[in-house]
């Protein structure tokens, strides 16, 4: 019987095939450990506090790292210069190196601290060192970071009581936040971060998930049944700590065989890879995959013995090029060029996309997909734990938007090395039409997707579109003023017209705040995301996100 889990098709710095590395950069340097100062009162009154980040799109580059050094809470009533001691939530003195493009579409799980003293607090404090783009405007070239520790201003007081838990899901547009800035002859990139953050009482389901990792240290029968419970690991790096993950009689268990087990196959030092959801600071582990398993991208050729368990698949390594050295574990596995077996087991996760489903009857020839599992010498095959398919998502370039009876029709063009791929697409009245990250679309806005050719992901079911994420475009200028919902520009003119969902943020010494369209003064820099209008509007641009700053001379 195959099962419904919510996990992604991962890149190739995701599972390693064999080889003990791991998919995150790593730090060292310092702990993860807090400082409580006057807020740690009577033994006990703790709660616990969980890290998450994530990032927005950013076409333009094909990598964000961030080194992250540290994260802390501040006390509601500890103004600037005061003497009183932040809660330290992560620490890592040389910093933890993350691509923050790695998560556009989910969470990544940093730390969570158990003992965050119960208290009122107002801002949290992030610790920012070094930012690395590549590819994009600013490829090469030294971004500058006006200040290094960030204060983020949240909506409202974070509440913590005592034995609560509770995750901060820091939100580092890192796209919106590099900016390329042009005085005479002088250009350089400046990185004014904007963050966006959620208080969540449990960490939410993502669209997409990616897999944590480590050694295990410690299992434990939590309630005396002699049935194993609750899981322990250590993390590939010291800040990132240790996480209990706990075990439920839903959750499958790949084990070193290559073939689905139960708990009794789980022994403290053995390496895994967990898939879960985070619950009252806990992993709550849907699947969990023992040692290294093979990781194999390809394309399903030959689908006629599906109902007999398994499907033969064709390596293709240019899937994967962050790992190199798979040509050669492959090679020696024989499975460089030929068509290989893979085995569909009993507990085998077939899915499409990030969270769709799949039978073994929908996998078609011609389909690129990942297999991850072990590799069966005596039976030459791959009995697979996962199976990812990604041939149900579209994306391209919009180059028409048609009404037609119940809804739109979407003509888009994809390159495909010399030759543009036309497809069309029907998208029904009601589809779920948003920025990648940043909301909705009006539905009255979709045909101005042609009008600049925004990049679209279109994730399908039964040959129409279920769901599309767009693109964003960028216009940036130097106010002149702003009258109503309309700004000018001393670039472009009284272009840009603020949308009445926007959000509007302004950012000056490492801080950012949400203003009104009112609150933007002239000479302000700004970068609107949106919409562009087509040739000859009065109104260029529909501006959905506006981050302003100060012009930096």
């Amino acid at each position: 019987m195959i099962k419904k889990i919510g996990i992604m098709i991962m890149s190739a710095l995701l599972i390693c095939s064999i080889s003990s590395a791991v998919f995150i950069y790593g730090c060292s340097g310092g702990s993860s450990g807090g400082s409580y100062g006057t807020l740690a009162t009577a033994e006990g009154t703790y709660a616990k506090v969980g890290v998450l980040i994530t990032d927005g799109p950013a076409d333009d580059y094909e990598s964000i790292k961030a080194t992250i050094t540290s994260v802390s809470l501040i006390p509601a009533g500890c103004e600037d210069g005061d003497d009183c001691e932040a809660v330290s939530l992560f620490y890592s003195e040389d910093g933890y190196e993350i691509d923050l493009l790695q998560y556009r579409d989910e969470d990544f799980f940093l730390t969570l601290n158990e003992e965050v003293p119960a208290g009122t607090y107002s801002k949290i404090r992030l610790g920012i060192s070094r930012i690395e783009p590549s590819g994009g405007p600013c490829d090469e070239m030294d971004v500058k970071l006006p200040s290094g520790r960030i204060e983020i201003n949240p909506r409202g007081p974070i509440v913590i009581e005592e034995g609560d838990s509770l995750y901060i899901r820091l939100d580092i547009d890192a796209n919106k936040s590099i900016n390329l800035h042009t005085a005479g002859d002088s250009v350089k990139c400046i990185f004014r971060p904007l963050v966006f953050v959620d208080i969540l009482s449990e960490m939410p389901v993502p669209t997409c998930r990616k897999p944590v990792m480590g050694e295990i240290v410690e299992l434990a029968d939590t309630d005396d049944d002699s049935t194993l419970e609750l899981v322990t690991i250590e993390r590939p790096f010291a800040c990132l700590g240790s996480l209990d993950i706990r075990l439920s009689d839903d959750t499958r268990i790949f084990n070193q065989d290559g073939v689905f087990g139960d708990v009794k196959d789980l022994a403290v030092d053995q390496h895994i890879t967990v898939w879960g959801s985070f619950s009252e600071g806990y992993l709550d582990a849907s699947l969990i995959i023992i040692g290294y398993p093979l990781l194999l991208p390809g394309i399903v050729e030959d689908v006629e013995n599906v109902e007999d368990g398994y499907f033969m698949m064709s390596p293709v390594l240019s899937d994967v090029p962050d790992l190199p050295y798979l040509a050669e574990i492959l090679e020696i596995l024989g499975l460089s060029t030929d068509p290989v077996r893979v085995n569909i087991l009993e507990s085998t996760v077939l899915t499409a996309g990030c969270s769709n489903d799949l039978s073994p009857e929908d996998l078609k020839e011609g389909m690129h997909a990942l297999v991850i599992g072990k590799y069966i010498v005596d039976e030459e095959a791959i009995n697979a734990a996962v199976v990812f398919v990604n041939d149900l998502e579209l994306e391209g370039y919009v180059e028409s938007v048609e009404d037609e009876a119940g809804g739109y029709r979407l003509t888009l063009v994809t390159d495909d090395e010399d030759t543009p791929i036309t497809s069309s697409v029907f998208v029904p009245a009601g589809t779920d039409i948003r920025f990648a990250g940043d909301g909705e679309i009006q539905e009255d806005c979709i045909p101005l997707l042609a009008c600049g050719q925004n990049w679209v992901k279109i994730q399908m079911e039964q040959d129409v579109a279920a769901k599309i994420e767009v693109q964003a475009s960028v216009l940036s200028g130097v106010v002149l003023s702003v009258e109503g919902s309309t700004i000018a520009t001393t670039d472009v003119g009284p272009t840009i017209e603020v949308m009445s969902s926007a959000t509007v943020i302004y950012m000056s010494e490492g801080n950012s705040t949400l203003i009104s369209p009112s609150q933007i003064l002239s000479g302000d820099s700004i970068t609107c995301f949106g919409l562009q209008t087509c040739e000859g509007a009065e109104i260029n641009f529909h501006a959905y996100v506006i981050v302003a700053a100060p012009v930096i001379e």
